[in-house]
């Protein structure tokens, strides 16, 4: 399992649903795991996210979008407040893929 956004704007990438733009792949994938839309796309996969989301909690995530909008934003924002729906965007922790070698993958 992973912590992987299943929503994408890009074709060709590891996303399973394709949508129109960033900001309405990463509107999904909050709305995915608050459990208000898209509940028939991988419910194994999001139920273990929302059971391991927690051991993100303080560390540093990288992501290919840094510094763009990205779901990312909204996993570090879930893993530091364990709210739902947090306002996610604000003190972001999320970094290239290019920064910190101790980070961790998304």
């Amino acid at each position: 399992m992973h912590f992987g956004n299943p929503f994408s704007h890009l074709p060709g990438t590891l996303a399973g649903i394709l949508v129109g733009s960033r900001d309405e792949a990463v509107q999904a994938f909050g709305e995915w795991l608050d459990g208000t839309a898209w509940q028939e796309v991988e419910p194994a996969r999001r139920l273990w996210i929302l059971e391991n989301i927690e051991s993100l909690r303080g560390k540093e995530l990288v992501c290919f979008c840094a510094p763009l909008l990205c779901h990312g934003s909204i996993l570090a924002a879930r893993a530091d407040c364990l709210c739902s729906p947090p306002a996610f965007f604000s003190g972001c922790r999320i970094h290239s893929l290019a920064g910190d070698e101790n980070a961790s993958g998304m």
